[in-house]
C-alpha cells in the first residue's frame, strides 16, 4: 500500500505511486499529473521510469470499513467543534418556542452546507474539515434545498403508499430508499443536482464502481452509526440534559451528520467516485511553466534520492531553455558544488557572475567567486570579458586578495588586449596598497608598460613602475 506522504519533500502529500520501485511523489514532483503533455501513458517515475499511477487509486488506499475509528473523531477536529459549539450554545442562548425552531432551521441549513464540503474535502483526500468560512458563501446550487426536497420527497411516497396501498409496502419502500440513499447522497455530491443524483443509471454506476458487497457494508456501516449513536445519545444523555435537552439533540444530531458524511466522502475518496483535486481546479500552467515545473520537480526528486549527475542533466536542460533565469542559476551552482568537476564549475560561475553583473547585481557576483574559489582553490577567470568588470566590482567591495588570486596570470589565458593593462592596473594598485606587497606591485606595473604603454592610465601605472 501506497505511503501517505511523499518520499523526496519532507511533510508533502504523497500523490503519484511507483509500483515498481515503490515511490511516492507529490504534486511538485509531478506537476500536473493529468496533463496531456505528459504523454499518452502519463507521468512515469523518475527513477525507474515505469508509468505512475495516481496515489487515491483504491487498491491503495485503507478500506472503509477500517478508518470508522478516526472518522468518530472527525467531528473534534476545531473546525468541525467549533460549528457543533456554536449551534448547541446558540440554541441553548435564544431560549425554547418559536425562536429556538427558527435558530434551529437556519443552523440545519448552513450544517448541511458544511456536511457536503466536508464529503467534498473527503473525496479529495484531506484529512481536517474544511473551512467554515466556505459554508457562508451563497449556495447558488441550493443543496439544501435540494436535499430538503429529497427527504420530502422520500416522506411522501412512503406516507402514501401507507395510507393509500399497505403499510407494509411502505416499510419496504422506505428500506429500499434508505438502501439507495447513500449512493444518491454521494451522486448529489459529486455532481450538485438532485435530477441527476436521482437518475437510476447515474447512482446505479456508482454502486457498480464500488461493487454490491462494499456498498452493502458502507449501508450498514451507516445504519450502526445513526442507529447506534443515536441510541446512545439518547439512552445515556438525553435523561440528564434536563434544561440543556435542546442543545444536547442539537449537538448529537450535528456530531452524527459529520460523521455519516465524513465517511461517505471517504467512500467516494476510496473509489474515486468524485471530488476534484486541487491541482487540477487550477488554470493549467502554459508551456514554458510547465516544463520548468516539470524539470524542476525531476531535480527535486533526483537530488534528494542521491542521483546528483542525472539532477544536473536536468537542470542544465532547463537552463538551455531559460537561460537568464537567476533562481535556476543559483539553483544549478548549488548542486555542481556538490560535485567533483571543477570545470563545470568554472565555467557556470564565468557565466553567472556575467550575468549578475549585467543585471547589476554586482554584490552577489562577488559572493558567488568568493563560494567558488572556496570550493575549488584552483578557480580563476578565464574569461577577459568577466574579468574587467568583476575585478571592479570586487575592488569596490574590498575583496582585493580575492580579486588578485582570481586574475592573476590572466594574461597567460586570454588573447592580447588592453583591457589586461585594465585588470592589471587594479591589481597593481591593490598589492601596492591594501595588500602591502610593493615588489609584486611593482612586477605587475612593469609588465603593464612594457606590454601597453599607450594604454589608458599609463602614467599612474608608470608610477608605480618606478616606486
Amino acid at each position: 500500500m501506497a505511503r501517505k506522504k511523499c518520499d523526496f519533500i519532507k511533510g508533502a502529500k504523497a500523490a503519484w505511486f511507483c509500483e515498481h520501485c515503490d515511490a511516492c511523489f507529490s504534486d511538485s514532483c509531478i506537476p500536473e499529473g493529468y496533463d496531456p503533455r505528459w504523454g499518452k501513458a502519463g507521468p512515469v517515475c523518475i527513477l525507474c521510469h515505469a508509468p505512475l499511477i495516481d496515489a487515491r487509486a483504491p487498491h491503495l488506499q485503507l478500506p472503509f470499513w477500517q478508518v470508522l475509528p478516526y472518522l468518530l473523531v472527525y467531528p473534534l477536529y476545531w473546525r468541525a467543534l467549533l460549528l457543533l459549539l456554536l449551534g448547541a450554545g446558540g440554541v441553548y442562548l435564544v431560549g425554547a418556542g418559536m425562536a429556538a425552531a427558527v435558530f434551529s432551521g437556519v443552523y440545519a441549513s448552513l450544517l448541511v452546507r458544511y456536511c457536503f464540503q466536508v464529503m467534498d474535502a473527503r473525496a479529495m483526500g484531506q484529512v481536517e474539515p474544511p473551512s467554515l468560512l466556505d459554508m457562508l458563501k451563497p449556495d447558488s446550487r441550493g443543496l439544501f434545498w435540494q436535499l430538503l426536497g429529497l427527504l420530502a420527497l422520500f416522506a411522501a411516497g412512503i406516507w402514501a403508499l401507507a395510507y393509500w396501498v399497505d403499510v407494509r409496502a411502505a416499510i419496504g419502500v422506505g428500506l429500499l430508499l434508505g438502501l439507495l440513499y447513500p449512493a444518491i447522497t454521494m451522486a448529489l455530491a459529486a455532481h450538485k443536482n438532485l435530477l441527476k443524483a436521482l437518475n437510476p443509471l447515474l447512482f446505479g454506476s456508482l454502486v457498480a464502481s464500488m461493487g454490491l458487497g462494499p456498498y452493502v457494508a458502507l449501508v450498514a456501516m451507516l445504519a450502526f452509526v445513526v442507529g447506534g449513536l443515536g441510541a446512545l445519545g439518547y439512552g445515556v444523555l438525553m435523561p440528564y440534559a434536563g434544561q440543556w435537552l435542546w442543545p444536547t439533540a442539537l449537538l448529537g444530531l450535528g456530531y452524527i451528520a459529520l460523521v455519516v458524511h465524513a465517511l461517505l466522502g471517504y467512500a467516494m475518496f476510496q473509489y474515486g467516485l468524485g471530488g476534484v483535486s486541487e491541482q487540477s481546479a487550477k488554470a493549467p500552467l502554459g508551456d514554458s511553466a510547465f516544463a520548468r515545473a516539470k524539470a524542476l520537480g525531476e531535480v527535486k526528486v533526483l537530488e534528494a534520492a542521491g542521483e546528483l549527475d542525472r539532477a544536473r542533466q536536468s537542470l542544465r536542460g532547463l537552463l538551455d531553455i531559460c537561460r537568464d533565469d537567476i533562481d535556476l542559476h543559483r539553483q544549478y551552482q548549488k548542486l555542481l558544488y556538490q560535485l567533483d568537476d571543477g570545470d563545470a564549475l568554472a565555467g557556470h560561475t564565468d557565466y553567472f557572475a556575467d550575468l549578475l553583473l549585467r543585471q547589476g547585481q554586482s554584490k552577489e557576483a562577488v559572493t558567488l567567486v568568493e563560494q567558488a574559489r572556496k570550493h575549488d582553490s584552483e578557480y580563476r577567470i578565464n574569461d577577459l570579458e568577466l574579468a574587467a568588470p568583476l575585478s571592479q566590482a570586487l575592488e569596490k567591495a574590498g575583496k582585493y586578495e580575492l580579486m588578485v588570486s582570481l586574475v592573476g596570470n590572466l594574461h597567460r589565458r586570454v588573447a592580447r588586449d588592453e583591457r589586461v593593462a585594465d585588470v592589471y592596473t587594479r591589481v597593481a594598485k591593490a598589492l601596492a596598497g591594501p595588500l602591502k606587497q610593493p615588489q609584486k606591485a611593482r612586477a605587475v606595473a612593469l609588465y603593464v608598460v612594457k606590454t601597453y604603454p599607450h594604454c589608458a592610465g599609463a602614467g599612474a601605472i608608470a608610477k608605480l613602475a618606478r616606486d
